[in-house]
């Protein structure tokens, strides 16, 4: 009986103390509803940065950031780009902005594309359905007639 008793009694202590550990871990970091600029570069993994919003002081630990991100499969939709951040952003609601896409986005323009191939590498980049993309194409393409040399 006391076999049962011991391994028993560490579940739930690890158990009570998990749900205690990530319920502070999930709160803002303070009351400051400062936005902030946090910028993603291009590869960077969750790892990374849960690293950076800590040293960053935007989330109370980066494990838990890491393991959110991770267990609810949200890491892989995170891009790289510009955030508005505030420290006091609970952990779930800065993944839900970092979920959402980025305030800017960046965009490569090569030297001598034509105005047609700029706009689709516009479209390409802001991921706009079929209806958003053609209104897109086509304003685009009003507002740059004859302009072509400009563009770049």
């Amino acid at each position: 009986m006391k076999r049962f008793i011991i391994p028993i009694l560490l579940i739930i202590s690890l158990t009570i103390g998990g749900f205690f550990w990530w319920k502070q871990n999930g709160k803002p970091v303070s009351t400051d509803d400062t936005l902030q600029s946090f910028l993603i570069p291009k590869g960077y993994s969750a790892s990374q940065i849960g690293n950076k919003l800590a040293n960053q002081e935007l989330v109370r630990s980066s494990l838990a950031f890491k393991f959110y991100v991770q267990v609810t499969a949200q890491s892989k939709k995170i891009q790289a780009g510009e955030y508005l951040l505030a420290p006091n952003f609970s952990l779930f609601k800065i993944v839900d902005q970092l979920t959402s896409g980025p305030v800017e986005q960046w965009v490569t323009i090569p030297e001598g594309l034509r105005q047609e191939e700029v706009v689709e590498k516009y479209i390409a980049v802001l991921k706009k359905d079929k209806t958003e993309a053609e209104v897109f194409r086509q304003d685009f393409l009003a507002l740059t007639d004859g302009k072509e040399g400009f563009l770049f």
